[in-house]
């Protein structure tokens, strides 16, 4: 049998996967860290810059599943990531320092009986110290050490007996605590929310003075739901917090000048609430709109609604992107041609169509406004 002459196009993309991830790291990982993972690894090998909101739209996952697995990821040792500011959760979204920077690192190899690796170092030596930059970082940063392991809060809370509680009610300034979270409830502790308590005094290591501070927080912002007051006690505990003040200054951040200046120009004071935040990032990055055209869709808003201006300026702003309108020429353009469209020219050359009352069949006096504006000027 004549042998077969097999080759491989060079010009077809690699990207170079650790043998290593495969053997160790992998099977306990789900399919959200395991995409998460291999994209970061395919732009760097094409020296590619992304950011987080390219990340969740190009995987189709949610933000905030996004930065979990970056924070899986943090946790195996294989990657570290940089961020800006404190978290601020809000509803269902987290809202977390901006991720600035990932730094990927190479997976410890480990033995694979099945398989010997042919080499000790899986990445080559341009991708040991691979560093995606993200939003325009320098990437000469250094990397940042992993999170925090956390417990799991269902398994120590389902290992929690009747005689913690007790132990955990009788003391004084835990006593007080509970009083306080019936009040901000308006309704007594189930037993449920009790055992929360106690992982977040036990688990966490919350004092009563921050956890209390944590039930005002969310349940200030209208978040009743232990589930949430959970998660939000967990990425608080994630980013080092550990007091009241340093609670206070992740959930009052001052906003950068451009959120203040669109605030104002929207005729709002203080800090914008999340949802708020997310849409003036979604105006400034997604849309990619220059502050002249802002100003524009904030201008019309102003005079258009007195209630729910970020909403009714957020619709302005969607229109224009979706129909390519970037400038304030294309939008008076598009104006102008709607106009010639709504109210067409009648045979006499008026802009103005004539129009019939429901309650008389006279017809409408056309006037020349602008000839009544120049007599008047003129007297």
């Amino acid at each position: 049998m004549l042998p077969v002459d097999f080759k491989i196009d060079s010009s077809t993309g690699v990207t170079l996967l650790s043998n290593a991830f495969i053997d160790h790291y992998m099977k306990d990982a789900n399919e959200v860290q395991i995409k998460v993972y291999l994209y970061l690894l395919r732009s760097v090998s094409a020296g590619k810059t992304v950011d987080l909101n390219m990340l969740a739209d190009d995987l189709n996952y949610p933000e905030r599943e996004i930065t979990r697995a970056l924070r899986y990821w943090s946790n195996q040792g294989i990657l570290s990531f940089r961020q800006d500011a404190a978290l601020r959760v809000s509803g269902n979204d987290y809202y977390e320092g901006r991720i600035s920077g990932i730094y990927l690192q190479n997976p410890q190899p480990v033995p694979f009986t099945a398989v010997s690796p042919r080499s000790t170092n899986p990445f080559p030596e341009e991708l040991s110290s691979a560093h995606l930059a993200f939003n325009s970082v320098p990437q000469q940063q250094a990397k940042q050490p992993a999170a925090p392991m956390l417990p799991d809060p269902d398994s120590r809370k389902a290992g929690y007996t009747l005689n913690d509680l007790r132990q955990f009610k009788a003391q004084p300034e835990n006593a007080c605590l509970l009083i306080a979270a019936q009040q901000y409830l308006g309704k007594p502790l189930s037993e449920v929310q009790f055992r929360s308590l106690l992982f977040l005094s036990e688990g966490l290591s919350f004092s009563p003075e921050l956890t209390d501070y944590l039930l005002q927080y969310c349940i200030g912002n209208g978040q009743k739901s232990f589930h949430y007051i959970e998660a939000t006690a967990l990425a608080w505990a994630e980013q080092g917090i550990t007091t009241v003040e340093e609670a206070k200054t992740v959930t009052q951040p001052k906003p950068d000048p451009e959120s203040s200046y669109i605030m104002n120009l929207l005729g709002r004071s203080g800090t914008p609430a999340p949802q708020e935040s997310r849409l003036i990032h979604r105006w400034l990055h997604k849309y990619a709109f220059s502050m002249e055209m802002i100003e524009e869709a904030c201008s019309r808003t102003v005079m258009a609604v007195e209630n729910h201006r970020f909403t009714y300026a957020e619709k302005i702003l969607k229109s224009w992107h979706e129909k390519g309108l970037h400038t304030l020429d294309e939008v008076n353009a598009a104006d102008e041609a709607y106009h010639q469209a709504a109210y067409p020219k009648t045979e006499s050359g008026s802009a103005a169509r004539s129009r019939k009352s429901g309650f008389c069949n006279l017809e409408s006096q056309q006037y020349d406004f602008l000839e009544i504006e120049n007599k008047l000027v003129d007297n």
